[in-house]
């Protein structure tokens, strides 16, 4: 599994559950991640090796980087040979040519899996190049996706494995009575004004109580300077700031509600883990992530609402924030429909079926020399 830097600081938890159902069908996984953020990018577990491999540089130096890769991996045998490799599976778009180029130099097929509705165009150039013996199939998390990629290039060999959670036995009791409210803003704060507003949303609909706290991930806030807006307001006593917070999971699915105000048609399964926990999900409108059903598992926004709108979050999030029974009912759907859509060993059978597929004469070729392509952004 090639896993890029952003993918891996994301989606450590998904990659793990995958890591152990794959391990439960008798798979042997090695995670290669970027030698240059390895410190912060552990996705490896007690089942898996890890590697690391050289990441960027110009397309010319796409065989070294693949050939360093693959000698990393044969240092993890005691014989000193390269164990065969069934199977190469890209995460992120910016592993998708190393990938390519790995399958190439050992004749091994590739699976490119598409977590945002941005890379669909990208799936689509790169289907261009594609032209020699070894498969090719692109993954995709949705159906939005998988919709994506049809329109961009009709014919595209596309396997749909949804991403699954470990769903709680029951929903876990939120807005419970005597308890400070506790909501996490989630997010990368790449959009300020989007960001800003959802807080400011929140506070409006916790109203005046001090009995709340807003949890925001450290790197997000900072980004988008969410402290100066909490100071502005003084409410800095309300917000704690919580390094990686995509990480700490375990902290996240105690709270009660998570809000994620930016919109990028990107899949987070951190959502699905705060459904399967029966928080409360709220999110911007977001057409590519086909699971965020308004009033079934999340409240949304409106897509005529303005997203930048602290009054728009506010009207969203108040009839459920100030009432405890609506708010557990919404939980509770969420959590039936992650029971019926999303689970963990689910996207395991998927994911298998999808390696066993490619290898397969219906799967496309790829190129001869990926090192020669030009480089698709």
């Amino acid at each position: 599994m090639l896993i890029d830097e952003m993918f891996a600081a994301r989606e450590r938890s998904m990659l793990r559950r995958l890591e152990v159902g794959l391990a439960d069908e008798g798979v042997s996984v090695v995670h290669a991640v970027p030698e240059q953020s390895v410190g912060d990018l552990d996705v490896s577990g007690a089942l898996a090796d890890a590697v690391t491999f050289p990441m960027g540089g110009p397309f010319m130096t796409r065989t070294m980087r693949a050939r360093r890769l693959l000698s990393n991996v044969r240092e993890l045998t005691d014989s000193g040979e390269l164990p065969k490799i069934d199977v190469i599976h890209a995460f992120g778009g910016e592993v998708w040519e190393l990938a390519l180029q790995v399958g190439h130099e050992i004749e091994a097929p590739v699976v490119l899996d598409v977590w945002r509705r941005g890379l669909a165009g990208k799936a689509r150039l790169l289907r261009a190049q594609l032209r020699t013996s070894s498969g090719v199939l692109f993954m995709a998390p949705d159906v939005s996706v998988e919709r994506a990629l049809a329109a961009e290039a009709p014919g595209i060999p596309v396997r749909t494995a949804l991403w699954g959670v470990h769903r709680a036995p029951a929903p876990r009791p939120i807005m419970q009575e005597g308890r400070a409210t506790s909501v996490f803003l989630a997010g990368n704060g790449r959009e300020p004004a989007v960001f800003h507003a959802g807080f400011e949303g929140i506070l409006l609909a916790l109203g005046s109580s001090r009995e709340s706290i807003i949890f925001a991930d450290a790197e997000a806030a900072a980004r988008s300077k969410l402290w100066s807006v909490a100071e502005r307001l003084g409410v800095l006593d309300r917000l704690s700031l919580i390094a990686d917070i995509e990480g700490k999971r375990e902290l996240v699915v105690m709270g009660d509600a998570i809000v994620q105000p930016e919109s990028h048609g990107e899949q987070r399964s951190l959502l699905l883990d705060a459904m399967g926990q029966g928080m409360v999900v709220a999110t911007g409108y977001d057409p590519d992530v086909s699971w965020l059903l308004p009033g079934r598992t999340a409240a949304v926004l409106d897509r005529a609402a303005e997203p930048t709108s602290p009054d728009a979050w506010a009207a969203l999030l108040a009839p459920i924030l100030s009432d405890p029974a609506r708010a557990r009912q919404l939980g509770e759907s969420a959590w039936q429909y992650v029971g019926a859509n999303h689970r963990a060993s689910t996207h395991v059978a998927a994911v298998l079926d999808a390696y066993e597929w490619v290898g397969s004469k219906e799967a496309i070729p790829y190129p001869a020399s990926p090192e020669r392509s030009a480089r698709v952004r």
